[in-house]
């Protein structure tokens, strides 16, 4: 069985297109263990309107941040495989069973990724991200993970030996990675099976803290390599300044655009059709409580640069 954390924070609206996806999973031996992280507005009937036991609620009381969220999701979790999801983002219906083929192919492997598709706000595919070809291998001392975290499908035995961190409020994702994807040996699949709404999600507070976990990381790290930390840290710092001034002009959409590749027909073709089932299942489901930017399916989609 596949246990499947959701954290959230003030998710209410974005939830029910996020938990489609689930619900809409071809693989269907799953859990769905949803963290609401102490939000002023409660989302028990997004879950009642689910309509299925296999999703469930566990609540925090007060906001302790997403890596206490994730771990409290962790020690929920019964599944011999866990699988994060984001709650502002979707995973495609086949996500599951292409990760769980994956597996079957790289027996060596603990950790399966995705590639990721980057959608605007009206869900248009505009980017594409992380379709590194498959192949079981580890990660460098101090390289940047190339897989995308969200998109991550692995064994619940590596949590014998790899803790979420529940200190970060935020960039949990990268300190775990770093350290997980180190020690035990990971694949990816190359087609994107999961879509980040990246423009929605990202903010200047978000990007300076995720900056501030990414150099403690390089700090952790450093060991036997001071050059190689010293260059990776003035990089996350540079990002870091770049992304402020253009914050500061409304422009920072210009750097998030230059981290994805502008996607080929097939792939926007992909990700219109997976949006469709989706959305389809999130007004099957919930109605009037459907994600609001869960968009016309029939509208064709173009890909922009």
């Amino acid at each position: 069985m596949i246990s499947v954390v959701i954290p959230a924070f003030e998710a209410r609206d974005d939830l029910p297109m996020s938990l489609s996806s689930i619900l809409a999973q071809t693989f269907e031996d799953w859990e769905c263990i949803v963290v609401d992280d102490g939000s002023r507005v409660r989302v028990n009937d997004v879950i009642d309107a689910a309509r299925d036991p296999r999703v469930r609620l566990v609540r925090h009381e007060a906001n302790q941040g997403r890596g206490a969220a994730r771990a409290t999701g962790l020690r929920e979790a019964r599944g011999e495989l866990i699988a994060w999801q984001d709650a502002d983002d979707w995973s495609f219906p086949n996500r599951f069973e292409r990760q769980m083929a994956a597996l079957r192919a790289e027996p060596r492997a603990m950790f399966v990724g995705t590639a990721i598709t980057v959608a605007d706000a009206s869900e248009r595919c505009v980017g594409l991200r992380c379709d590194l070809q498959s192949g079981t291998r580890f990660l460098a001392p101090l390289e940047p993970p190339p897989v995308a975290h969200p998109t991550l499908l692995f064994r619940a035995e590596v949590l014998e030996h790899v803790a979420v961190d529940s200190h970060y409020r935020t960039s949990e994702d990268h300190a775990f990675l770093s350290e997980a994807l180190r020690r035990f040996p990971f694949t990816n699949v190359s087609e994107p099976l999961y879509c980040y709404r990246e423009m929605q999600s990202q903010s200047a507070q978000k990007y300076v803290s995720s900056t501030r976990a990414r150099l403690q990381v390089v700090a952790d790290q450093a060991g036997d390599h001071p050059v190689l930390a010293a260059q990776r840290a003035a990089g996350y710092l540079t990002r870091c300044a770049t992304y402020l001034a253009l914050s500061a002009v409304g422009l920072e959409e210009i750097l998030v655009k230059r981290r994805s590749r502008v996607p080929a027909t097939k792939i926007v073709e992909a990700h219109t059709r997976a949006r469709e089932t989706v959305t389809r299942m999130a007004s099957e489901r919930f109605g009037d409580l459907a994600y609001p930017c869960a968009v016309d399916p029939s509208r064709t989609d173009e890909a922009q640069t």
